[in-house]
């Protein structure tokens, strides 16, 4: 794949509130989707988040005139969260955590090996 398709990206999950921050270009990278869609494999420990037009059972919409003042748009999943905290050993539910990845725009989507993982210290509160 070329330099050009994948950007590297980060999303914040704030353990404690099962709350997902993306970022407002990483939305836009994702092809600012109307819905966004969260991906796990536990068996090759990545995370996923697919941008999509159409609405699904696993789906999350995506209002963009609900953005944050830092630019981020939240979803609150508690099914998502607590499957984090049973794949990765050791998270600290009182703290919020950052995972790094790229976009692969040919698929609309952005992927966060696990072992990106890095805590979060001083996440301002909301």
């Amino acid at each position: 794949m070329s330099e050009q398709t994948r950007q590297q990206v980060t999303i914040a999950v704030d353990l404690k509130k099962y709350r997902i921050r993306i970022h407002r270009s990483t939305l836009a990278l994702l092809g600012t989707p109307k819905y966004v869609q969260f991906l796990v494999s536990p068996s090759a420990m990545m995370l996923a988040i697919q941008g999509t037009d159409k609405r699904t059972n696993y789906s999350h919409r995506v209002n963009l005139a609900a953005l944050h003042p830092d630019n981020s748009y939240e979803i609150y999943s508690t099914s998502f969260v607590n499957k984090l905290c049973s794949l990765v050993e050791g998270l600290d539910s009182a703290y919020a955590y950052r995972l790094t990845g790229e976009i692969i725009a040919e698929e609309n989507a952005g992927v966060f090996p696990l072992s990106s993982l890095q805590k979060i210290d001083g996440l301002e509160e909301r």
